[in-house]
């Protein structure tokens, strides 16, 4: 796209200044108000003509037409006669016909005047001559979504109400911790358990000329990673009022709901769409920093005189889940084979819910994949032979993550005191000790030389006994 063209933004609004008699006002007494400027946006007026007002049958009019101080020598040349080309823009189509061929070909040049809202508002364009002018917004992110219209100004100054025509997008994630049953609002990453339902939410606003069209098309062109599976069950609301027949495809990543005509739906100027779903968080979900990122951006109808779409920037977020790796050695910190364990989640009313069992006769590590940040037990269901059982281990896993951001990012990971948190890898990882039982005596030992003496003992004890009473018996 031409610099040119980024310079008209979204907004090109294409004017007629004049008066109602050449006695009314000076040369430069004509103004320009734009009525609902946003707050810190920049905007730029352009001359595009100038010429001298007249009156005719109570009607104020332009002559002497010249070309304006914006438009380049190339275009003045290129463009021809300056009255010939003004008296063509008798339509709003015409005007934004012109208004691109000004932008495509280069030839404005310096603006008139450049301000910036301080607040969202009334924003005016004072001293100006009698003429033609163009206001543009190049804050904007997108280009020349409305091209103009021709406006009639009084002697009292022209009121032009911004129609930048650009919708946004933005898509938003929940994230539910189990144990204190909290779920947070709309935000831009979430974490996980594998096999969960993730609840996401797309949300348009249109723009404010959607009136202005026949049929006014929105498509959510949405994004799931690889790791999450639709659900097929969207809701579509305009604003707030649930809505049906809206088309929708799934090819296992892309997912699309589109309206041919948004104003059938009932959308009008400003309108807020909203797309409400679930997609289940499957085993091809990422672990690692990179997570499970998901995008939408909007398609959009951007020319009420032509059937043409632009696409909005793409909004992403990020949907995390962990995993938990047990090395089991023995008191001396070597690695030790033979157990078994299981992992169990705690819920908000105490109860547990398994998460999986691992078995690893031969191996000493043991790794529990797709968790969320939580409380968990983990319970040894087998020692090594020769070992003592431990008992449970309960550990909560605790994350942050960006819940406002254009980029989300996983901040910090945690497996409190009994395991280490790894932001990259998004592992934690710690080992679990069992140590040897105590042992019956050996065979040859002082307990069994003990053993022997005690039964000495008792034979003799009998021995003298029997003697004892054989001769009380004679």
């Amino acid at each position: 796209m031409r610099a040119t063209r980024k310079i008209i933004g979204v907004l090109l609004a294409l004017m007629l200044v004049f008066g109602m008699s050449s006695s009314v006002f000076a040369a430069n007494d004509c103004s320009i108000t734009i009525t609902n400027a946003q707050k810190n946006h920049t905007y730029k007026i352009y001359q595009i003509f100038t010429g001298k007002v007249y009156e005719e049958g109570g009607k104020a009019g332009l002559t002497n037409i010249a070309w304006g101080s914006s438009v380049t020598a190339e275009g003045k040349t290129a463009l021809g006669d300056a009255g010939a080309k003004a008296k063509t823009l008798n339509t709003a189509a015409k005007a934004s016909d012109f208004a691109e061929e000004l932008a495509d070909n280069n030839y404005l040049g310096n603006p008139l005047e450049t301000k910036t809202a301080e607040a969202n508002g009334a924003l005016a364009f004072t001293g100006l001559a009698p003429g033609y002018y163009m206001i543009a917004d190049p804050d904007s992110a997108v280009a020349e979504t409305y091209k103009g219209y021709l406006l009639k100004v009084t002697t009292d100054g022209a009121t032009v109400m911004v129609k930048n025509g650009v919708p946004e997008v933005e898509k938003k994630v929940k994230d539910t911790n189990d144990f204190t049953d909290i779920t947070t609002d709309w935000q831009d990453s979430a974490d996980w358990d594998i096999n969960d339902d993730v609840p996401f939410k797309l949300t348009a606003t249109l723009a404010n000329n959607v009136e202005a069209y026949t049929e006014y098309k929105v498509v959510f062109h949405d994004t799931l990673s690889a790791g999450l599976t639709y659900n097929y069950d969207a809701v579509v609301k305009v604003d707030g009022k649930t809505v049906e027949g809206v088309g929708v495809t799934y090819n296992g990543t892309a997912l699309t709901f589109t309206m041919n005509n948004a104003k059938a739906f009932g959308a009008k100027n400003n309108s807020i769409v909203t797309v409400e779903y679930s997609a289940k968080l499957n085993d091809n979900a990422v672990i690692g920093s990179a997570g499970n990122p998901n995008t939408v951006y909007l398609e959009y109808s951007n020319n009420p005189y032509v059937d043409t779409t632009k696409n909005t920037v793409t909004d992403k977020v990020i949907v995390f889940t962990y995993k938990t790796v047990v090395n089991k050695v023995d008191e001396n910190g070597a690695a030790l084979p033979g157990a078994e364990f299981k992992l169990e989640k705690v819920n908000a009313d105490n109860s547990t819910t398994l998460i999986g069992v691992v078995k690893n006769d031969a191996g000493t590590t043991f790794t529990f994949t797709g968790l969320d940040d939580g409380k968990y037990i983990l319970t040894e269901t087998k020692a090594p032979d020769g070992y003592n059982d431990i008992a449970p281990i309960e550990f909560t896993i605790s994350a942050t993550h960006s819940d406002i951001s254009d980029d989300p990012k996983l901040i910090t990971l945690s497996g409190g005191d009994r395991f280490t948190g790894n932001v990259e890898s998004c592992t934690l990882e710690g080992a679990v000790v069992n140590e040897t039982g105590s042992l019956l005596p050996s065979t040859g030992g002082m307990g069994t030389t003990i053993l022997y003496i005690v039964g000495g003992l008792l034979i003799v004890g009998a021995a003298g006994a029997l003697v004892y009473r054989r001769r009380t018996a004679a």
